[in-house]
């Protein structure tokens, strides 16, 4: 390790504006190693240690707390529960009947949707339609637009002036 330079900046040695830098007609140092250079943890340290960018505000906020305790009595097969904690349990319930009808809802239009992706592929296979039904589109092409309107365009450029003013600028002579 001794003839490997440390590179990390040394603060007693150079003013702020200088720039430390190693040799780059000595490269050897760095191709003869065995092992990397930056495989220490030093370099996985930050250089300020409480900068802004590296706090986890998720962690700052304050953390739901614990479920609180209930005590429950059992005799002969039967459960006493305080009202507390019938009254919890009973939100607790309600919370998650809601959210097995919201993960219904939401596997159900799922399902929809790949069921709509697979007669779409399907018809994309089959190059058509499933039932074989002619479904009349209006074609959107170059074929479906009158001639009268692409008129202008070509009767522009059907007149030799603009080559023969093109000829006459240098630029356009010199390509």
């Amino acid at each position: 390790m001794s003839d490997v330079p440390d590179l990390s900046s040394d603060e007693d040695n150079f003013e702020d504006d200088e720039w430390q830098e190693m040799e780059t007609n000595d490269t050897t140092v760095i191709t003869n190693i065995n092992r990397v250079l930056w495989d220490d943890d030093k370099y996985y340290k930050p250089v300020e240690q409480d900068e802004w960018l590296m706090y986890d505000f998720d962690a700052l906020t304050d953390k739901p707390s614990s479920p609180k305790t209930y005590h429950a009595n059992v005799e002969n097969g039967l459960v006493t529960l305080s009202e507390a904690h019938f009254s919890e349990l009973q939100r607790t319930i309600q919370l998650l009947t809601q959210q097995l009808a919201e993960s219904s809802t939401l596997l159900n239009n799922a399902k929809e949707d790949i069921k709509k992706m697979q007669d779409s592929m399907q018809t994309l296979v089959e190059g058509g339609n499933k039932n074989n039904i002619e479904v009349p589109t209006e074609a959107n092409c170059v074929a479906s637009v009158p001639l009268e309107i692409d008129d202008g365009y070509f009767s522009t450029y059907a007149h030799f002036g603009i080559h023969y003013d093109m000829l006459r600028q240098s630029a356009n002579r010199n390509l």
